[in-house]
């Protein structure tokens, strides 16, 4: 009996981490679409993405740029909103949707509303020359930050992103 009930939570665990990691990489693609420009009218932003235009230290609108690098690291502070399993505030990383029109995401921990606590991002700016080219270019982290079906079930992912 003792067998059964541990694997039976081991699943559990499996499947809420797999739901977490599916919205965390959904998220990522989100992020995408934003730098990319791709939404739907009054989602879309004021001014699109490109270089570092709007980008600043404070990580306004989800959009980060350090001056010196990534130190310090934005993405290990509190700027996604979940704070010890509790939302706290209106944090400056991008709910996932909210400038592309995504749906919102089902099967997820819930807020104090009940509603799915959906997925955020932020997007970080850096120049680099890439191997081989003359030119220097802009290219963007994507930092997202899921949920599982239990708010402690928490997945952070990363991709470096070059239009």
């Amino acid at each position: 009996m003792r067998t059964s009930t541990l694997e039976e939570r081991i699943a559990g665990n499996t499947r809420d981490r797999n739901v977490a990691l599916q919205a965390g990489d959904t998220t990522l693609r989100d992020g995408e679409r934003d730098i990319m420009n791709v939404c739907e009218g009054s989602y879309c932003r004021s001014l699109p993405i490109s270089g570092r235009t709007g980008f600043d230290e404070n990580c306004t609108n989800g959009l980060c740029y350090k001056p010196n690098g990534f130190n310090p690291v934005v993405w290990k502070n509190d700027t996604f909103g979940l704070s010890k399993g509790q939302l706290t505030g209106e944090p400056p990383s991008i709910e996932y949707g909210k400038k592309t029109f995504g749906a919102q995401l089902e099967g997820l921990a819930k807020d104090s509303n009940d509603n799915p606590i959906q997925p955020r991002y932020l997007i970080e700016v850096f120049r680099k020359w890439p191997p081989g080219e003359s030119n220097i270019r802009d290219y963007y982290r994507i930092t997202s930050r899921a949920v599982g079906g239990n708010i402690t079930t928490q997945i952070l992912l990363q991709e470096v992103f070059l239009p």
